[in-house]
């Protein structure tokens, strides 16, 4: 079962990062700001992932790593002519993975 989450947490690493440089699409946006919902999802469950496959890893370090992968996401943004990098979903991103780090411990199995 590790192994099936570890390339599950490498597919959706790829992923993101993929749907991150390639050109935004003018999505249909159900209320305002819903794309930072959708920040918010994906760094929660990159971080529920990276936990999964790796036994329980939601640690500061790993905090600060995919905290440092979305701010690099964003700046790289800023260079993309059809790409803009912005704070607010850096703040999404940071968010959903601040949310999962505090909530994890308290809704995984202890054994």
């Amino acid at each position: 079962m590790n192994k099936l989450y570890k390339t599950a947490f490498f597919i959706y690493f790829s992923l993101i990062t993929f749907l991150a440089f390639i050109p935004s699409s003018q999505a249909v946006m159900i209320f305002p700001h819903f794309d930072k919902l959708v920040h918010f999802g994906a760094f929660f469950v990159l971080f529920l992932l990276l936990d999964l496959a790796f036994k329980g890893t939601a640690s500061f370090k790993a905090l600060g790593v995919l905290i440092l992968y979305g701010i690099a996401i964003e700046s790289a943004q800023i260079f993309i002519p059809y790409r803009s990098g912005e704070m607010y979903d850096l703040l999404a991103n940071a968010s959903g993975l601040l949310v999962y780090f505090l909530f994890a411990p308290k809704f995984r199995v202890r054994t």
